[in-house]
């Protein structure tokens, strides 16, 4: 069976002040015999994604985080660069604020001797 599948090329451009931006392109190639079911391949239908990459300090030393830049092309990608890196920081520190009035919730609960959460002390 006769399948066309998409193949990523990667190209890593880095700028003088340190911006890290990921291009990839994807592109579509006709392969005759492969042994993969059909719904296993993950089709883009952008021809050319940029991603974002960062190193960030934290607890347990610098980790890299990568994210989605929006662009029409490379240029317009590593303008909006900041902008998309400002976007991730809020949006993990609203999920932080969230995920710690949960925690609170839990822990209001285990004082007032409900220990239906699962968690043993």
């Amino acid at each position: 069976m006769k399948y066309v599948i998409p193949i990523r090329k990667v190209n890593v451009y880095q700028s003088e002040d340190g911006r890290k931006i990921e291009e990839h392109k994807t592109k579509f190639s006709l392969i005759e015999e492969i042994d993969l079911d059909k719904n296993e391949i993950d089709i883009n239908v952008k021809d050319v994604i940029y991603i974002g990459v960062a190193t960030i300090p934290t607890n347990m030393g610098s980790q890299e985080i990568k994210f989605p830049v929006e662009g029409d092309n490379l240029k317009e990608a590593f303008e909006k660069f900041e902008l998309s890196l400002q976007k991730v920081f809020e949006e993990n520190e609203s999920q932080i604020i969230h995920a710690s009035q949960s925690d609170l919730n839990i822990l209001t609960r285990l004082n007032e001797g409900d220990n239906s959460s699962g968690i043993i002390l």
